[in-house]
């Protein structure tokens, strides 16, 4: 058995760098490509001998590892790719059995297709599936998703989605139909005959019927955060579809699906937010129970995340493969999770294959509501951050829905402390105590600037009735130390703007009535001078 060894990465400062970003991820082995490229990665697990294998995307051609020891990775041999596809940075690989299935932008190759069953010999059979199609011939194909038999071929020269059957003869798929209504298709999912196709250029994911692969049925589509998605990938029980929008400054976002005529956005998160990062592609592992998306972010490397609630996606793992940050397209190009040994197996466009063991770990969860000083009317847009929050600050912040509902979280369990703040608002902190795999529900009242002392009365107060319909009376107690003279009555809004209801002042009291003012709560400052003696709520039915 002859074997390729690539060389080792050696390189002291980088891996040291790489060490000191980890979080739940070890570092097993780097191989190095030299000037080779890489794109995206798959895995085989031979099912008569047990071994593990990466199916490396190159530039010169699909490099197969032997990964079965996670720490002495080894490449079996490179397979011959077509020369109009020699050099291509795009190259995409699934498997369907023992058969691999390569697809390239570049050149004239169409669906390369490897027989993988003498490995770890390396006389394999290759060939490729370049069927006419209508009045063209399949040349190029962007991405490919196999399932249930079917290989669905992404973007190229047919610009849709091409599929074809590789189950009935793996080695020269039959041609089944096309779906062409939604315009370019990027990448997706299918999941049974529902396909999540992600239209880069129209910024939308479509979920489409494709049970007839020759007349595909759209049954509903849903705009990405930044308007450019990648790919989609489905949570275990297909309620939930994860998305990634290929752009600087982009997204890992989570939408429920579970109602076709309701699509929502339950969360988004960014792996260093402020750094404007790119997302690529994000798969779901499913852990003792527990959803986790593992997701290449180029120049970040990859995140593991939290996604068993999809409203609050936090972030408990990543692995840095790149000495750059920011923008650009440079970094991990892909990662693939689904190795049935745990190992993860990441590929760096320009530093090489990295192979990794990783600790799928639980979040902490805090999540509530957020309302205003009555407890009655919900708080939107307010912002709610988890202070110090270590190593994953971007699931430590969130803003509030229109319901008032927040969800933050944290990777370590203990106790912290939380801001609420927004604009207009006196600003809340508490602490608060979480702990693994578990949510703390903590609903949290925040008063307006203009109303933010009225929280306790000073003086013994009587009002009375409270909630009143035409007019209530706000009688003071205790008049030591008061002079009547001075007495006198304001009232504020919930926003904190003062408001002049139909007032008649009495020795120590005042009647209020209710006028022209509508129904819900009101605040009232009683002072003598300067000096605030009493101060409360009033509620108008």
């Amino acid at each position: 058995m002859k074997k390729y060894f690539l060389s080792v990465l050696v390189i002291t400062f980088f891996i040291s760098r790489i060490f000191s970003q980890n979080i739940n991820t070890t570092l097993a082995a780097h191989l190095s490509y030299g000037t080779q490229h890489l794109s995206n990665i798959w895995g085989w697990k031979d099912p008569q001998d047990g071994k593990e294998y990466a199916l490396v995307g190159a530039a010169n051609g699909l490099s197969i590892v032997d990964v079965s020891n996670p720490s002495a990775p080894f490449q079996v041999l490179q397979v011959p790719v077509d020369p109009s596809s020699m050099g291509c940075v795009w190259r995409e690989v699934e498997t369907w059995g023992n058969y691999a299935y390569i697809t390239s932008e570049c050149g004239k190759m169409g669906l390369q297709i490897v027989d993988l069953t003498n490995l770890p010999a390396t006389n394999l059979t290759v060939t490729k599936w370049t069927p006419k199609i209508g009045t063209d011939t399949l040349k190029t194909i962007h991405a490919l998703h196999i399932a249930n038999g079917k290989a669905y071929l992404y973007g190229g020269n047919f610009s849709g989605c091409t599929v074809a059957d590789v189950n009935t003869s793996p080695m020269a798929p039959i041609y089944l139909g096309s779906y062409n209504a939604g315009g370019y298709i990027h990448d997706g999912q299918v999941r049974g005959d529902t396909m999540y196709a992600a239209h880069i250029l129209a910024g939308t994911v479509e979920i489409v019927n494709m049970s007839n692969p020759a007349a595909g049925v759209s049954l509903a589509s849903f705009q990405t955060p930044n308007v450019f998605p990648h790919n989609t990938w489905l949570s275990k029980d297909s309620k939930t579809c994860f998305a990634t929008d290929e752009v600087n400054g982009s997204f890992l976002s989570a939408f429920d699906v579970s109602n076709l005529g309701n699509i929502s956005e339950t969360d988004r998160i960014q792996s260093n937010p402020g750094d404007s990062s790119i997302v690529h592609n994000t798969y779901i592992v499913n852990k003792g129970g527990t959803d986790f998306a593992v997701t290449s972010w180029y120049k970040d490397g990859i995140t593991i995340t939290d996604a068993s609630h999809p409203s609050n996606l936090i972030q408990v793992g990543n692995f840095d493969t790149s000495p750059d940050s920011g923008k650009g397209y440079g970094g991990c190009w892909g990662v693939y999770p689904f190795l049935p040994s745990g190992t993860l197996v990441l590929s760096d466009i320009d530093s090489g294959l990295y192979v990794l063991s990783a600790n799928y770990v639980r979040g902490c969860y805090l999540e509530g509501v957020i309302s205003d000083c009555s407890g009655a009317n919900p708080i939107a847009n307010a912002t709610v951050q988890i202070q110090s929050p270590g190593s994953n600050a971007n699931s430590a912040t969130d803003v509030t829905d229109i319901l008032g509902k927040y969800g933050v979280g944290v990777l370590s369990p203990g106790t912290y402390t939380v801001t609420v703040s927004k604009t207009g608002f006196t600003t809340q902190t508490f602490t608060c105590t979480v702990t693994t795999g578990n949510t703390t529900i903590k609903n949290v009242q925040i008063c307006p600037t203009g109303a933010s002392e009225i929280i306790s009365e000073h003086k013994s107060t009587l009002v009375y009735p409270n909630p009143f319909f035409t007019s209530t009376e706000i009688k003071i107690l205790d008049v030591n130390n008061i002079k009547m003279e001075e007495l006198q009555l304001k009232f504020f809004d919930v926003v904190g703007a003062e408001i002049q209801p139909s007032v008649i002042r009495n020795t120590n009291s005042f009647s209020v009535h209710a006028g022209d003012l509508s129904p819900g709560m009101y605040f009232y400052k009683m002072l003598n001078g300067d000096r605030i003696i009493s101060e409360g709520k009033l509620m108008v039915e």
